[in-house]
């Protein structure tokens, strides 16, 4: 029995009838293999040698393939951790990437909502016209019950009108008025009276207006220059009207009837050259100050009504605290006014709004009742362009450009409630 082992294989010869020659006998090869399984091959004494030489073939032919499997799986798990480290990889250059883009985002998101949070003192956000007309008719009530007297003219008498100042600086007291119209008894009643009604309109409005939950929500709110202009001219005709009473006073028909067809013409104007001009820049005027060649006229035109209306002493702002301003017939008109206002509150309509007694032009565009509203421009005082774009109760909403004071672009796309919104990828 002769044993070979080679590589991998052992393969046994068993002699049969062994002559120690090259004849007569048979050997039988066995080849054992790794996995158990067994082959057998029967051979002539004689090809001894040549199936001795056989198995070495067989045998490095197996080897290889144990080797070539193993080879697979190692360039396979190297295939693999590459991948995983080029995934790695590439994650972290899309963090490196999204950090950076992410960063710059939130800086400029936070210099543009700073920007927006200043300019929102400029906005009509919070005017309700149906809490303002509510308050106006209350007013107007609280007038109509207790009539105010006008205050004595003074003007002709300089000694008269030189010590009204006076009094007037001081806050006028009982005082004063005793020290002033001393030698004259009719003017020191006339006064005295109208402290006395004033005395009940403050008692009336506390407990009418204030205490009946009447006043909005807002302290103030802007007036439309077009509603400014609407409001002097029915408060001049109504003026107009009592000056006609007895004993007419021809100076005072002649100054309000000269302002009723002023503030008649600018109005009309004002109404036709917006119109104009929202209709030319499909609701977009863009910069005032080098508008564009189409525009341009029409922009000139606006700026000079603006002036003239601002010599008129148009109202532009309405306050709580002006209540104490008005009289029988200026209440009464405000409650009109803007209960008209209130009554088309749906109807969406182009005017200008001026800087507070100011010339100079705050804003252009559509509004809704007495709010920004629709597609419209914002102007600094200085005529800077600072934001054109939708708006919606008042405040930047929709797609919007906000500038700086050099026209570079800070902002845009979306804005929201009156703030440019946050990009998702933004830190």
């Amino acid at each position: 029995q002769v044993s070979i082992e080679q590589g991998s294989i052992k393969a046994m010869a068993i002699e049969e009838g062994w002559d120690g020659g090259g004849g007569g006998g048979r050997s039988s090869w066995v080849s054992e293999r790794k996995d158990g399984g067994q082959v057998s091959i029967e051979q002539d004494g004689d090809d001894f040698e040549v199936e001795s030489a056989m198995l070495a073939p067989l045998a490095e032919l197996h080897d290889r393939k144990l080797e070539g499997g193993l080879g697979k799986r190692v360039r396979a798990a190297t295939k693999r951790r590459r991948a995983i480290f080029a995934s790695l990889a590439g994650f972290v250059v899309m963090m490196i990437i999204y950090a950076s883009a992410g960063g710059a985002a939130s800086a400029k998101w936070a210099d543009a909502n700073n920007v927006c949070e200043h300019l929102k003192f400029e906005s009509t956000a919070g005017s309700s016209v149906h809490e303002w007309a509510k308050w106006a008719d209350a007013v107007s009530k609280v007038y109509l019950k207790h009539k105010v007297l006008a205050l004595p003219d003074v003007a002709n008498d300089p000694t008269l009108a030189e010590a009204a100042k006076v009094c007037a600086g001081e806050g006028w007291t009982k005082e004063c008025t005793q020290r002033v119209f001393r030698h004259n008894a009719r003017v020191r009643d006339q006064l005295n009276q109208i402290e006395h009604d004033r005395n009940l309109l403050e008692t009336e409005y506390s407990h009418s207006v204030a205490g009946a939950g009447l006043l909005p929500q807002n302290q103030e709110i802007r007036l439309p220059t077009g509603l400014g202009l609407e409001y002097k001219k029915a408060e001049s005709s109504a003026e107009l009207g009592v000056c006609k009473l007895a004993p007419k006073d021809m100076a005072c028909i002649a100054a309000r009837r000269e302002e009723v067809e002023t503030v008649k013409v600018l109005h009309a104007e004002l109404t036709k050259v917006v119109g104009k001009l929202t209709d030319l820049s499909h609701g977009l005027v863009g910069d005032i100050q080098q508008p564009k060649a189409d525009v341009e006229q029409h922009v000139e035109v606006v700026r000079k009504l603006a002036e003239l209306i601002h010599r008129q002493n148009a109202p532009d702002m309405l306050s709580q605290e002006g209540w104490r301003t008005l009289n029988a017939v200026s209440a009464v008109v405000l409650k009109q006014t803007l209960g008209r206002v209130e009554e088309e509150s749906n109807v969406a309509f182009h005017d200008i709004l001026l800087h507070h007694a100011s010339p100079h032009i705050l804003y252009i565009g559509a509004f809704k009742g007495l709010m920004f509203h629709g597609l419209g421009c914002l102007y600094r005082k200085d005529g800077t362009l600072a934001y054109l774009g939708s708006w919606l109760d008042g405040l930047m909403d929709g797609e919007g450009t906000l500038l700086n004071h050099k026209g570079e672009t800070l902002w845009k796309g979306l804005f929201s409630a009156g703030s440019p919104s946050r990009p998702w990828y933004s830190l």
